[in-house]
Order: C-alpha cells, then sequence, then structure tokens
C-alpha cells in the first residue's frame, strides 16, 4: 500500500526522525485551503510523484497516484516548509484524473495545467529556482506524454514550453547532435532529467 511518511535522515548522528504524514497506508488526502499552511494539511498516500527543492530548503511535490481506488491520478503541487513543519497545497486541483489545459504555449498562465500524472521523474529546478517536469503516465493504459512545463514557484503558474497533450508521440530525432526547432523527444515515463551547467534542461 501505498504511504505518506516524511522522514528525515541525519548524517551527524546516523539516526532517522519521522516528521510528518500516518505510519499506515492509504492515508487521505487533506487540501485546506490553498497557499494557506495547516498543521493537518497533507497530501495524501501517493507514489510515483515528482519533486523538487526550492531556493529557500523547501520541498515541493507533484502529482503521482494512489492505490485506492485503483488508477487514481493527481495534478497538485504542494510545498513542505521544514521551518513550520507543513505542507500546504499551493497549485492544481483537488480533482482526480484532471486532463489539463495547454492553452498558452511559452507563457506563464494560470489557465494553463498539466495533465495528472505519474511516473513523471524528469524534474530538475534552474538557475532562476524554477520547476521543471517532462513527460509521465497518464493512466493505467501506459499512456506516455512527452510535454515540458516549467512551473514559476514565486508566481505559482505553469508555463508549457514543448509536446502535446497527446499521448503516445513518436517524436522527431532530426540529426544526431544537430538542433532544430522540429526536434522533439518521443513520450516516455521514468526518464529522468538533469540541469547542465550550461544552464539547459
Amino acid at each position: 500500500g501505498s504511504l505518506n511518511d516524511l522522514c528525515k535522515y541525519d548524517i551527524n548522528s546516523n539516526e532517522w526522525v519521522w516528521m510528518k504524514g500516518s505510519a499506515y497506508i492509504y492515508a487521505p488526502t487533506t487540501y485546506g485551503i490553498k497557499e494557506v499552511a495547516n498543521a493537518t494539511n497533507d497530501p495524501g498516500a501517493r507514489w510515483t510523484y515528482t519533486k523538487w527543492k526550492d531556493l529557500q530548503g523547501n520541498f515541493w511535490l507533484f502529482g503521482g497516484a494512489r492505490d485506492v481506488p485503483f488508477n487514481t491520478l493527481f495534478n497538485d503541487v504542494w510545498k513542505y516548509d521544514l521551518s513550520i513543519n507543513e505542507w500546504t497545497w499551493m497549485s492544481g486541483t483537488d480533482i482526480y484524473n484532471v486532463p489539463g489545459n495547454y492553452q498558452s504555449p511559452c507563457l506563464f498562465d494560470t489557465v494553463n495545467l498539466p495533465y495528472s500524472r505519474l511516473e513523471h521523474r524528469s524534474s530538475v529546478t534552474d538557475n532562476c529556482g524554477r520547476f521543471w517536469l517532462f513527460g509521465g503516465v497518464i493512466d493505467s493504459a501506459i499512456d506516455n506524454l512527452n510535454d515540458l512545463w516549467i512551473f514559476d514557484p514565486n508566481q505559482l503558474k505553469w508555463n508549457w514550453i514543448s509536446g502535446t497533450n497527446v499521448p503516445d508521440q513518436k517524436g522527431n530525432y532530426g540529426s544526431l547532435r544537430v538542433p532544430s526547432p522540429s526536434n522533439y523527444p518521443s513520450a516516455r515515463s521514468g526518464a529522468v532529467a538533469w540541469w547542465g551547467n550550461d544552464n539547459k534542461f
């Protein structure tokens, strides 16, 4: 069963500390009020979500899935503030299996919203503290995505950069090591990403 426990490992003492969440499986989500921290707020049990760390040292997570009911996917964004040991629902919906809103490419907008998903492990924080996200799975039929998004934790807005909301795109490879506006990766899940010293994803 899926879990929602948050633990910290202290390197100096070589010990684990249970910080937040339940010791039992299938803990429910408690959204509270968007952008308002509360001791009772909790993302709930989920798996294969993605995560980031902001420039202030706070932890963020997006999406993922829960076991019960089966095939329940999220597109919510949460922040964990270490200084107060509390979760805050920051963006996205409290509704499951949302198809997203792909309206304004290359623009930070409150209208834009990614598909609910899981297995979207390609996630990095850039030098400006923005969160990047690529691909993932949108249902139990293993329909993969190739959409590229940036989330700005200061504006609390998504920017749809590339790719589509149509699953299982084959991609366009072009010529090896030659950039092109028509190049784009095929849809996939579980891929990893890096932020390079050249300031590129």
